[in-house]
């Protein structure tokens, strides 16, 4: 594993996470919320259709083993998108990213160390209490009362997010192409569902910025499909799931430019917690190129 160019996509993909939620609001003017995600996941599928033809690609060669994997990738990543478009349209974009990575960083702590035999170092609860105690300053004061729909399709999202990871994982032998080409073919086939058998309209008002918006979309759907399966491909994936929380901080900065959704004092600490969470990554990072390093020296001396 090349733990570096791991975590440098995960960051990468943290960065282009924190746009959503100003894209999801730009696209929630035209589209209602499955028609919004039929229209970037469809263009997300044009674009890497075109890929994998280029290259020769036949998405059905993914091997009996990885069949199961590819089957519930399909169902459970276009659930989280639905989950999370409906809650960042229902309530606050950050409160929505809270419940999304409580719910992330849960279940991937879980499937870590059941599937992957993934340790539970001292390093990795620290990052885990200073990355949970700064989610928890998003939502202060929090009480019973202020459970919402949003909250807890938030919270589905970030559950949804998390048996999406660990499915990459599973799915190392399948190329990255045929993973992001499900991926997007997915959301488009759920989107058309809900279409047909909801009351929701498909457009509600007409803008030609938002068909601009959407192939945007498709376009940073198909590359953080890339990034993440190169990610966790190359990184444990409860410590890459504290890295992607991240995308809160960017999301601040983001929020406070684009939709005017300032900080507040509380918002700030929990994100400067954050970040210090995510760098005691970068010593399990440095630990793990010193090994390969070692590793490289040794094999060169014999």
């Amino acid at each position: 594993m090349n733990q570096t160019k791991g975590f440098l996509a995960l960051v990468s993909t943290a960065a282009i996470l924190g746009t959503f939620g100003v894209l999801i609001r730009e696209l929630a003017k035209t589209f209602s919320d499955p028609g919004q995600v039929f229209a970037r996941s469809l263009f997300a599928t044009l674009i890497i259709a075109l890929v994998v033809l280029y290259k020769k690609i036949n998405p059905l060669d993914i091997g009996k083993k990885n069949l199961k994997y590819v089957l519930a990738f399909s169902v459970v990543f276009p659930l989280s998108i639905l989950c999370f478009t409906v809650s960042a349209n229902l309530i606050k974009v950050t409160n929505s990213l809270f419940m999304l990575y409580v719910g992330s960083l849960v279940s991937t702590a879980i499937f870590g160390r059941v599937l992957f035999k993934e340790k539970f170092t001292l390093k990795h609860i620290a990052a885990l209490v200073l990355v949970f105690i700064g989610l928890s300053f998003f939502v202060y004061p929090f009480s019973v009362e202020s459970i919402t729909l949003g909250l807890v399709l938030g919270l589905f999202s970030g559950i949804f997010e998390g048996s999406s990871h660990t499915l990459r994982k599973l799915m190392k032998d399948v190329k990255r192409e045929v993973v992001v080409f499900y991926q997007s073919l997915s959301g488009v086939i759920l989107a058309s569902g809900l279409l047909l058998f909801s009351n929701e309209v498909f457009i509600k008002e007409f803008h030609l910025s938002a068909i601009f918006v959407a192939l945007l979309f498709g376009l940073l759907l198909v590359s953080i499909g890339y990034l993440l399966v190169y990610g966790f491909g190359n990184f444990d994936v409860n410590w890459g799931t504290i890295i992607l929380a991240t995308e809160l901080f960017f999301a601040i900065v983001i929020n406070s430019v684009f939709l005017k959704e300032y900080p507040t004092s509380y918002e700030l600490i929990g994100g400067l917690l954050i970040f210090s969470g995510t760098a005691i990554t970068t010593l399990k990072l440095n630990k793990g190129n010193k090994k390969a390093m070692e590793k490289k020296k040794t094999a060169v001396s014999s």
